[in-house]
């Protein structure tokens, strides 16, 4: 037994070696004898720490939900023995290995758009870090890691369209950020992730329809990496946080009309990109934030009447998404980019009365979220991007006399935008998406002469902004809105 123990660590130091020089073939070979002499010794130890190994080694050659299992497998049988010997330095050194390996798997996932994956990986992670906590509740890294695992499930649950859970989970990620903040104010660490948590929330604020809350989020983001620049002013990670925040401060400028200061937010952080793609060409997160920024700049741009440089901006951030697909094609969230995109193009393109041109684009992006909706029919994110493209679409082909093939894609919209509201009856935009779907349908009868259909459609629209305007009076947008279709309704 102990021979067989003596060439289970001899094998096991061989496969590390060879791992670490990235010669996986013969680590896995190597692997293989040691597990076998592993067990004839019965080194139970030495098992788990080889299960570690494989874990990484199915990891790096691409099969990721195998690796999921090794590494859940030997979390798992980690906890078992803790339970019993919870002074075990070994095994609380295999929980930690093996967290942290579950972790990465779960953005892994995330990043590959296997969402329901990356959520088992994140619930996994949570799990643990939460009862590790219950028998060391004032441990700083523990804390660290439940807030961090919460920060992550928050954006990938927000990218499922489960809004109000992502919420939850970022409340709870920031609240144990300033705790960690207050105990210890000196620590970068955990300032640095306080600002990425906080500019999540405002991003799930501005979408749930909050956006003075989303603003104050954003500022006390934007702030925190201000600081943290002025320590350190070459931190790549900080400039990246830096630009997102200010990007996100962009769109809600933007969204209430404050054009200039929208832009000068657009540029700096599409400046910040440029240069941190410079320094790493090959970024992919680098070339998707700035295709995002681009893209919200050329947003932007047509809004204030700038079509041709929108044209330019817009079709540029067209072009990095499409490179980043084709490089991995079964990405769900490249595939969800190029879709919104196309369809900024589809707008833009019609606005220029290139209808033709808009008409294609519409039906691309709609081709690629009505497949992305096959692989998980219950996305809200998926149904309420499809809903707007319909809109953009119908409206289009009323414009170009389709009125009956204009009036099938209104009433899908409906369908989905009233499908949507049902699952959160509060959300102040799911309820304008529903206004302004009436709106439209309630215009298009009118323009077939069908007054008691229009009639029907506007009162419903203008019962829904009539409550809004009541619940939010300080809204200028809203009561211009609603305006806008009691003339409408009074003019039948």
């Amino acid at each position: 037994m102990f021979r067989n123990r003596g060439s289970a660590k001899k094998h096991f130091e061989k496969t590390l070696s060879l791992t670490k020089k990235g010669k996986l073939k013969e680590a896995s070979i190597e692997l293989e004898k040691a597990e076998e002499a592993a067990q004839k010794a019965n080194a139970d130890d030495i098992l788990l720490s080889l299960q570690i190994i494989k874990g990484h080694l199915m990891q790096t050659s691409g099969e990721h939900e195998e690796a999921l299992k090794i590494y859940s497998f030997a979390l798992k049988t980690a906890e078992a023995v803790l339970s019993k010997d919870p002074e075990s330095e070994f095994y609380q050194s295999i929980l930690q290995t093996n967290l942290e390996a579950i972790f990465t798997l779960g953005c892994i996932f995330h990043n590959m758009g296997h969402f329901l994956q990356s959520k088992n990986c994140y619930d996994l992670t949570l799990s643990s870090f939460q009862k590790l906590l219950k028998t060391d509740p004032q441990n700083a890294a523990y804390q660290s890691n439940a807030a961090m695992t919460l920060n992550n499930f928050g954006n990938l649950l927000k990218d499922m369209g489960r809004v109000q859970e992502a919420k939850d989970r970022y409340e709870k990620a920031l609240a144990i950020y300033e705790d960690l903040c207050k105990a210890d104010p000196k620590n970068l660490a955990h300032q640095a992730c306080a600002g990425t948590t906080s500019n999540n929330l405002g991003a799930m604020l501005s979408d749930l329809g909050r956006p003075e809350e989303a603003t104050e989020r954003y500022e006390m983001a934007l702030n925190i990496y201000e600081k943290l620049l002025k320590t350190d002013p070459k931190n790549v990670t900080h400039q990246s946080d830096a630009a997102m925040t200010l990007n996100n401060i962009g769109i809600l400028l933007s969204d209430r009309n404050h054009f200039d200061e929208a832009k000068d937010r657009y540029e700096k952080a599409l400046d910040i990109y440029e240069k941190l793609v410079k320094k790493d060409p090959k970024n992919l997160a680098y070339l998707s934030d700035g295709a995002k920024t681009l893209n919200n700049l050329g947003n932007l741009l047509q809004e204030m009447g700038n079509l041709e440089e929108a044209k330019q901006r817009c079709e540029k951030a067209l072009e990095i998404r499409q490179n980043l697909l084709k490089a991995d094609p079964e990405n769900i969230a490249y595939q969800s980019d190029v879709s919104m995109t196309l369809n900024n193009l589809g707008i833009l393109l019609s606005n220029m009365n290139r209808m033709e041109e808009a008409k294609d684009r519409y039906e691309k992006a709609l081709d690629i979220y009505e497949n992305l909706l096959k692989t998980d029919p219950e996305n809200l994110a998926y149904q309420s991007y499809l809903g707007a493209i319909l809109n953009n679409s119908a409206v289009l082909l009323s414009d170009m006399g389709n009125i009956e093939e204009a009036k099938d894609r209104y009433d899908k919209v409906l369908e989905i935008r009233l499908k949507i509201l049902k699952t959160d009856m509060e959300n102040v935009t799911y309820q304008l998406d529903v206004a302004m779907t009436l709106s439209n349908l309630g215009t298009l009868f009118s323009e077939k002469g069908q007054k008691e259909e229009a009639k029907e459609n506007f009162k419903n629209a203008l019962e829904i902004l009539e409550f809004l305007s009541k619940s939010y009076p300080e809204n200028k947008e809203l009561e211009e809105e609603l305006n806008l279709m009691r003339e409408r309704f009074e003019g039948l």
